[in-house]
């Protein structure tokens, strides 16, 4: 089975260029006149290295999006590590609660809850640990 493991990546806009593309395969075969439609290239990226491609038609709502824009996105992996993931090809600006993607493939109302709980989590833990950094198994009134 592929992809049993689900997770959010949190990356940011690496790139974002809007680029000319030829006409896709089916209507237009025949016209040799078929119009040039643009699409947006966005690469999206993270610290570990990982990068992800997405390509979906133009629209004037994507114009805010600029390089170093925080986004998420639904990854799979059959790795529990997700050394190597795959991406469904939708893309969420949680600063602005915006979406890029083709096609609906995710449930979009729920998206913003899931997203800042998991902030809350990351936020929580991060406090956790900085509280209880640097306490070892011994504290000094022991010693």
């Amino acid at each position: 089975r592929k992809g049993r493991n689900l997770g959010l990546w949190r990356a940011r806009v690496i790139s974002a260029n809007a680029k000319e593309s030829p006409p896709t395969p089916g209507f237009y075969d025949r016209d040799i006149n078929a119009p040039e439609s643009w699409m947006l290239e966005l690469i999206i990226g993270d610290d570990s290295g990982a990068v992800v491609d997405v390509r979906v038609p133009l629209r004037r709502s994507h114009a805010d999006v600029e390089a170093g824009d925080t986004c998420e996105m639904v990854v799979s992996s059959d790795d529990n590590y997700f050394r190597r993931f795959d991406a469904v090809n939708e893309v969420y600006f949680p600063q602005n609660n915006t979406w890029i993607g083709e096609y609906p493939f995710l449930d979009r109302r729920a998206m913003p809850k899931v997203s800042s709980r998991i902030a809350r989590d990351v936020e929580a833990r991060t406090q956790w640990e900085a509280k209880n950094r640097g306490e070892g198994f011994l504290d000094e009134e022991y010693l």
